[in-house]
Parts: C-alpha cells; structure tokens; sequence
C-alpha cells in the first residue's frame, strides 16, 4: 500500500468512482492522504487537469504509477 510507504495517492478513475473511493478510504485508514479525480487519459485535456489538481491538492508528484485494466 502506498500509504505505508510514506507516499500521499491521487486515484484516477474514468468511471468507477466507488472503486476509487474504496482506495482513497483504504489510503486514509493506512495515515496517508488520498483523493480521486476523474478524467479520461485518453483526452489530452483531461491529463492536464488530472495532474494539476493532483499536485495543487498533494504537491509535487514524485512518482507515478499507470495500471491499466479493469482492476477495480
């Protein structure tokens, strides 16, 4: 879990918000902070926003993880 490692987590999601809040919650109850944000990465416009809010909300990204898939 990325929390136990010290690292805040911006969850994007395209359209399972459930799922995504299932994993801020999880992120929250291990002591890190979490928020979701929906956005299409496969819209350019929608990368942009997703990384802006992230970072406006959680500071620098350091570090990114691409999962792509129906995991949730």
């Amino acid at each position: 879990m990325p929390a136990a490692g010290g690292y805040d987590v911006s969850v994007n999601y395209k359209t399972n918000a459930n799922a995504a809040a299932s994993v801020v919650t999880a992120v929250k109850a291990a002591g890190g902070k979490a928020m979701a944000v929906q956005g299409d990465m496969g819209i350019e416009a929608d990368i942009d926003r997703v990384f802006a809010e992230s970072a406006q909300k959680l500071g620098t990204i350091t570090h990114f993880v691409h999962q792509l898939g129906d995991y949730w």
